[in-house]
C-alpha cells in the first residue's frame, strides 16, 4: 500500500505543473489590412477615347494609403454627425497626395483668354478618417496645398505633351499665382439593398450628401448611385479623386464585378480655380451656382486587386462656357495586410 500511495503522489506532482500552464492560443495573429490606390482622371484619348478635349479640368492624379489603426476606433465616436444606429462601427484612416491641372480651351494660344478657365495647378497632401455601420458611412478629409507655379502643373503638362508629341501648351505665363490653401471635406452615404440574388446583394442604391468648406472650394453636394453586379464588396461605391472609396470593409471579398451609374449636383459658393486668386483675380471667371454630373463605370475585383474605369459628364461650370466637359477615370487598388 505504501508503494501504491507513493506512486499516486508522484503522479500528482508530475501532472500539477502541466495543469498550471495557461492554455495555448491557437488563434492566428490578427492581420491589419491596408489598401494602396492610384487614381487618374483625364480628358485626353488615353482615358476618354470617344472625345478628347484637353481643357478646363484636364488632369488629376491622387495616391492614397488607407488602413484600420486602433486610434481611428477611439477617435471616430468623437467626430460630429454620429450615425444613429446600434450597429458596431468600423473605422479606417487614410493619407493622400495629389495634383490637379486646369487649362483654358485653347492651350496653343500664348495670349490671355479672359473669358475661360485660367491656367492653374493644385498640389496637395491630405488625411481622412472614415467610419461606417452596415448602412451609413461618413468620410472626413482635410487637404493642404498650393495653387500656382509651385504646384508644378506647368512642368508636368509640358513634360507629358513633349513625351507624347502633343500640342504645346503656351499660356502658362498667365497661370494663377502662388497661394496656399486648405479644404475640409465631409461626405455621408446611405446604402440600401434593392435586389438580392442567391442570398447576396445584387443591386444597391447608395445616396450621399456633404460639403466642402475651405479657401479653395466651398460647395454643398448631393447625389445617388445605383450599382448592379455579383459579389458586391463591403464598401459604399467606387472611389474617385473627390472622394476616396471606403476602407472600413477591408479586405474585400472577391472575385466580383459591378456596373454603376451616379447622378450628382453641387451648389457652388466659391471656386478659386475658376474665379482667380489674390495674385491674379482678373484672370478668373464666374462659377456657375449649380453644377450637375453623370458618371457611368465598371469595377472588377480579383484577388487583392480592384480595377475601375468610368466616364463623367458635367454641366457648364462657369458662366459663358461654350461646351460641356467630360473626363475619363482609371482606379487601381491593391489590398494587403501588415
Amino acid at each position: 500500500m505504501q508503494r501504491v500511495t507513493a506512486l499516486i503522489l508522484a503522479a500528482c506532482c508530475t501532472l500539477a505543473p502541466a495543469r498550471a500552464q495557461p492554455p495555448q492560443d491557437s488563434t492566428p495573429p490578427r492581420h491589419k489590412p491596408f489598401v494602396l490606390t492610384v487614381l487618374f482622371e483625364n480628358d485626353s484619348t488615353f482615358l476618354k477615347p470617344n472625345k478628347a478635349t484637353d481643357r478646363h479640368y484636364t488632369h488629376g492624379t491622387k495616391f492614397t494609403f488607407a488602413h484600420q489603426p486602433r486610434w481611428a476606433e477611439r477617435l471616430a465616436p468623437l467626430l460630429p454627425f454620429s450615425p444613429a444606429t446600434g450597429d458596431a462601427l468600423k473605422t479606417a484612416a487614410g493619407y493622400a497626395f495629389g495634383q490637379n491641372i486646369y487649362t483654358p480651351d485653347r492651350i496653343e494660344l500664348s495670349t490671355l483668354q479672359p473669358n475661360d478657365q485660367p491656367y492653374a495647378g493644385w498640389l496637395y497632401i491630405g488625411a481622412y478618417l472614415q467610419r461606417a455601420s452596415a448602412t451609413v458611412f461618413d468620410h472626413f478629409e482635410v487637404n493642404l496645398g498650393l495653387i500656382g507655379p509651385s504646384a508644378l502643373a506647368e512642368d508636368i503638362q509640358h513634360g507629358v505633351h513633349d513625351t507624347f508629341d502633343e500640342t504645346e501648351p503656351r499660356g502658362w505665363d498667365h497661370q494663377l499665382g502662388d497661394e496656399p490653401g486648405i479644404d475640409f471635406i465631409y461626405q455621408r452615404k446611405w446604402k440600401i439593398t434593392l435586389l438580392t440574388s442567391h442570398g447576396a446583394d445584387a443591386v444597391q442604391l447608395i445616396s450621399q450628401a456633404g460639403f466642402t468648406l475651405g479657401t479653395i472650394r466651398r460647395h454643398a453636394n448631393a447625389g445617388a448611385l445605383v450599382r448592379m453586379g455579383v459579389n458586391l464588396p463591403d464598401d459604399f461605391g467606387p472611389g474617385r479623386i473627390e472622394e476616396p472609396a471606403a476602407a472600413t470593409g477591408l479586405p474585400h471579398a472577391s472575385p466580383g464585378a459591378y456596373v454603376f451609374v451616379r447622378l450628382g449636383a453641387k451648389a457652388v459658393e466659391h471656386n478659386t480655380i475658376l474665379e482667380g486668386n489674390n495674385h491674379k483675380p482678373s484672370h478668373g471667371v464666374d462659377a456657375e451656382d449649380l453644377v450637375g454630373e453623370v458618371q457611368v463605370g465598371l469595377v472588377i475585383l480579383w484577388g487583392e486587386f480592384e480595377l475601375g474605369y468610368s466616364q463623367t459628364y458635367l454641366t457648364r461650370q462657369f458662366k459663358g462656357q461654350q461646351d460641356q466637359d467630360s473626363f475619363g477615370a482609371l482606379t487601381v487598388s491593391w489590398t494587403g495586410a501588415f
